[in-house]
């Protein structure tokens, strides 16, 4: 969330609305029918589903990592720990550089 948008001159309608969305969404678990009828002004269907798709997979993210305790700014207990991944062969991963 951006503190102040709401209030700043700094933000056009369709940057206000989708911030309007992200804050209903993130803060209540819904859009309201005069936010949904603003984004429909600036959005397609296909563009708004898209667009609660990206937010609300931020906000799963964000849930993912607090219940399991591994928020980055170590502000709380470890619950598990990183486990690192395989090795990885810049020259088995297709379209890259060291090909």
């Amino acid at each position: 969330m951006i503190k102040g948008w709401a209030t700043s001159d700094k933000f056009d309608d369709t940057e206000r609305v989708v911030m309007a969305a992200t804050d209903e969404l993130i803060g209540r678990n819904l859009v309201e029918d005069a936010t949904f009828a603003a984004l429909k002004r600036h959005f397609t269907d296909e563009q708004i589903v898209e667009l609660f798709f990206v937010i609300t997979t931020y906000r799963m993210h964000g849930l993912v990592l607090r219940a399991l305790h591994l928020e980055f700014d170590h502000d709380t207990t470890a619950r598990m720990e990183e486990v690192p991944g395989p090795p990885l062969n810049m020259q088995d991963v297709p379209g890259s550089r060291e090909e």
